[in-house]
């Protein structure tokens, strides 16, 4: 014990000395008040929060018609889906939580904080605001993981061509409400707070990073993006990824078994198989999802002309690289959407040509 403590004293005193030989500043800096940099603390939380919420619901606006648009895409993967989320305090972090009553008056109880303008919700009469109070006659519940549960209840009660019964408060009058859902796939899409420009699809998710909600400028850049990503998780691209690592796994172990160390290189070489080819069978099937869902897809490809302007790097063509170049994305995708023109023209169904 007394070496351990001994061994304290000593890096403090290190500490100590290292701090009185760094330079100073030479100015005289101003005193903060302690009560007015809480109260900013406050306003830059609900500044921050206000900014969030902004994100994820025109998040929310861009993905629905797709989801819906991708059904011929994703059969087996469908939901029944009521088109309105619903929040309450304790959905945000604790520290946000002032926050969040202030600007968006949410208390324990669960209240209406979006309805996309295309979902059944908002044909119903469904109003950002409205409170939750029962579905189907069954009370909602309130307080921690109220959302959670609410959002199992309704999934048990949304059934395809079937009516759920809700019953909302809006100011102060009752009103019942009947949803027929719409079937959309089941993938969920998320924000996530990270600056890189980039979006990304796992199989049951698709998540958007907050550096691409800021680099793009239009909804027709983010229908894009958004697409793109719920096409790879529809054709099934992250699971014939998988299916080829493994496959290249396989080979390793047979190989070492025969006296051939291979470190797993052909694994990690068989899971990047087809990657540059996914990727252009994602811009290509994002490009009809688009279209079916009603969106222009006239000038989309200009958005890989940014993306060159952001990473110039992407302007070569690379044998090794598990993305194509940018130009030859801006190209095929000038022909596709030619393809869904002259398909829009003839009337004809607006599905991917297959081989």
């Amino acid at each position: 014990m007394k070496s351990v403590t001994t061994y304290a004293v000593t890096v403090i005193a290190f500490m100590a000395l290292l701090i009185t030989g760094c330079a100073a500043p030479t100015t005289q800096l101003p005193q903060v008040d302690q009560t007015l940099l809480g109260e900013e603390e406050q306003k830059q939380r609900k500044i921050a929060l206000k900014s969030r919420v902004d994100m994820e619901n025109k998040l929310a606006h861009i993905s629905y018609p797709l989801l819906r648009a991708a059904i011929p895409f994703c059969k087996g993967k469908e939901e029944p889906h009521a088109g309105f989320n619903v929040w309450n305090r304790d959905l945000f972090p604790e520290d946000y939580r002032y926050a969040a009553e202030s600007v968006f008056g949410v208390t324990d109880e669960l209240i209406v904080s979006y309805v996309h303008v295309e979902s059944p919700a908002h044909h119903a009469g469904v109003l950002a605001g409205d409170r939750v109070i029962a579905v189907d006659g069954q009370s909602v519940p309130t307080g921690e993981d109220a959302v959670e549960e609410f959002n199992e209840l309704l999934s048990k009660k949304l059934k395809p061509g079937s009516v759920a019964k809700l019953t909302l408060q809006s100011s102060d009058k009752l009103k019942e409400i009947e949803i027929t859902p719409d079937s959309l796939c089941d993938y969920e899409v998320l924000l996530r707070e990270k600056d890189t420009v980039n979006a990304l699809a796992d199989g049951r998710r698709i998540v958007v990073f907050r550096g691409m909600m800021r680099f793009v400028e239009s909804d027709q850049e983010l229908s894009l993006v958004v697409a793109h990503e719920i096409a790879h998780n529809a054709m099934g691209h992250i699971d014939s990824k998988i299916s080829n690592a493994l496959f290249g796994a396989f080979v390793d172990i047979v190989a070492a078994t025969s006296g051939v160390y291979t470190l797993g290189a052909v694994g990690a070489l068989a899971s990047l198989t087809y990657s540059p080819e996914f990727e252009e069978e994602a811009d290509y099937t994002g490009l009809y999802i688009m279209a079916r869902a009603g969106l222009e897809v006239e000038g989309a490809a200009s958005f890989w002309r940014k993306v060159a302007v952001e990473h110039p790097q992407s302007i070569k063509f690379s044998h090794f690289s598990t993305h194509p170049a940018t130009p030859k994305r801006f190209l095929a995708m000038e022909r596709v959407i030619e393809e869904i023109k002259n398909k829009i023209d003839n009337q004809k169904p607006l599905l991917p040509n297959l081989k």
